[in-house]
């Protein structure tokens, strides 16, 4: 009865010296890679990891100490190193030297670009890095979101209605008065009255011009802004109207930036659109 027992004790501590052995090895390999991302050399990088071509940067932090070591069935072993970080290596070369065949949050992708994929629905929170920075290179999925947020905006925030006091008349050629411009927004976010302004000139009359600044208006409400007194021009007693212009201070990036709320339906939408 004792020979099985004592059998068995020695298979569990040959299975705990292999085991420690991996362990071990797969230390070393982390330590060895951790150097490399640190000296920011490409070619070695992606001798060890080969799906690092696709990365901007790597951010891969090893602690002995802390790092958990699991095996995977089928895939080699899950080297985790803190907080949804993780790689799964492998043995993949001809000579069994090991290899990372898959890495998640050790890219160094940006929060922005992050947030943005998964409120968009272009990306998944398991996603690997490699399919991730795959997904974010699809520049055809940024514009068709950029095109069809800046067109909506620009067409429910805008110009509603524009009235007039013309009370001074000096002569058959000229005029004056105030202007009296009610801006829409019958988007669903608030927009700030410092990002837009109102431009009215009347570049008949000594190219004069004013701007309004913009009033801070509440989703599905209006804002008027009024003018100072204005002059234009009359020809043989017809009113020369002047240009009227609605004008934004953020660049179009900022805008999508400040104001795109994803609905999280974005990215199905625009892959059944490519689809028809």
């Amino acid at each position: 009865m004792k020979k099985p027992i004592l059998l068995n004790v020695i298979l569990l501590f040959l299975l705990l010296l292999v085991s420690c052995d991996k362990n071990k090895e797969i230390k070393q390999f982390a330590t060895d890679f951790a150097a490399v991302v640190q000296s920011g050399n490409k070619s070695e990088i992606t001798k060890m990891y080969p799906e690092a071509a696709a990365a901007d940067s790597l951010n891969f932090a090893f602690d002995k100490e802390k790092a958990v070591i699991e095996e995977v069935e089928g895939k080699g072993w899950k080297l985790t190193l803190g907080d949804n970080q993780f790689v799964i290596i492998e043995r993949t070369k001809p000579d069994g030297s090991l290899s990372i065949i898959e890495s998640h949050g050790v890219f160094a992708i940006p929060k922005a670009q992050m947030d943005f994929g998964l409120k968009t629905g272009l990306l998944k929170a398991d996603m690997s890095d490699a399919t991730i920075a795959e997904q974010l290179s699809d520049t055809a999925f940024i514009s068709y979101v950029s095109d069809i947020f800046l067109k909506t905006f620009k067409e429910k925030f805008r110009i509603k209605r524009v009235s007039d006091n013309r009370s001074d008349y000096g002569s058959d050629w000229t005029g004056g008065g105030e202007w009296f411009v009610t801006i829409g927004n019958d988007l669903d976010i608030d927009v700030s009255g410092s990002d837009y302004q109102v431009v009215i000139s009347s570049p008949i009359y000594r190219d004069e011009k004013e701007i309004l600044d913009g009033k801070d208006i509440y989703a599905g409400s209006q804002e008027t802004l009024k003018s100072s007194h204005l002059n234009f021009n009359r020809f043989y007693n017809w009113d020369v109207d002047p240009t009227i212009k609605l004008v934004f201070n953020l660049s179009d990036i900022d805008i999508l930036n400040k104001y795109f709320v994803p609905k999280g339906d974005e990215y199905s939408n625009y892959i059944k659109q490519k689809q028809q």
